[in-house]
């Protein structure tokens, strides 16, 4: 089962996500957090959260509004849902009315640890598609001629995994749909899927299992110098990664510190 394989060398049951680490991905950061039992990410500003749900909504409008009616979008659809917002009356399939909603399909590669939701399934004249998409500015969107790299790496990170519908979906090809959110242009690039193009964040998601095991602590990013650096102030670890130093004597201190800052948190919570 994926949960216990998780669990091997203290992984604590998270998955990398496809759309954080395509990215970036640092192997630092990734055992900290794994050893915190927590994601660490610096907290989101209200302008960027707007930005986030203004996606959110674009994204909505695109599978529901645009692809679903055109019978083109596969994956879970439902009407209603319970009172924690969960949905009741999941169908699979492609939308039976206009009135279904959308949830995502999941994907999940269990022996390196990826997981996440796509956009959707497309089957397309018969091709089965992984689509991916992205809501950018007109300036960015008039200036596109190609996909981004990371967004094209970030399909083909979710096409490694298996997908959680009843019908076994092996899709040969991915697409990513960039929405202008300024004039609802559109725009759609389309790309062959390689394993061969992810080995190497795969390699580094097998190499923070090493370091797990023999508890040890990676060597901080080259461009980390400091607190001050650029990487360091966007990095949600920063504070406990820049406390302890390397290898085996940094891994038990950060260890440690992380005893202790629960310890504290309890006298907080008592007091």
């Amino acid at each position: 089962r994926s949960e216990e394989k998780f669990a091997e060398h203290g992984l604590n049951g998270f998955v990398f996500s496809p759309s954080a680490i395509s990215y970036a991905f640092c192997t630092r950061h990734a055992v900290i957090e794994r050893l915190a039992g927590e994601r660490l990410k610096q907290p989101t500003s209200p302008d960027l959260q707007g930005v986030f749900m203004l996606g959110t909504a674009a994204h909505r409008m695109l599978q529901e509004e645009i692809l679903g009616p055109l019978g083109i979008l596969y994956g879970f659809w439902y009407t209603q849902t319970d009172s924690e917002g969960m949905p009741v009356d999941l169908v699979e399939g492609f939308q039976p009315t206009p009135a279904h909603k959308y949830k995502e399909v999941r994907c999940l590669d269990a022996d390196n640890y990826i997981g996440g939701h796509t956009d959707g399934l497309l089957l397309v004249n018969g091709e089965w598609l992984v689509l991916d998409i992205k809501t950018i500015n007109r300036f960015s969107f008039d200036a596109l001629k190609e996909p981004k790299e990371a967004h094209v790496l970030q399909v083909q990170l979710y096409a490694r995994g298996v997908f959680n519908t009843a019908q076994k979906i092996a899709p040969k090809r991915g697409v990513i749909l960039y929405f202008c959110k300024d004039t609802s242009a559109r725009k759609y690039f389309y790309f062959d899927l390689q394993a061969n193009k992810t080995q190497d964040i795969v390699d580094q998601i097998q190499a923070v299992k090493v370091f797990m095991t023999a508890k040890k602590l990676p060597r901080r990013n080259y461009m980390c110098k400091s607190l001050a650096s650029v990487t360091a102030k966007d990095c949600g670890a920063c504070d406990l990664c820049f406390a302890v130093d390397t290898d085996a004597e940094g891994y038990d201190n950060l260890v440690a510190l992380l005893q202790q800052r629960v310890g504290n948190d309890r006298r907080s919570t008592k007091g």
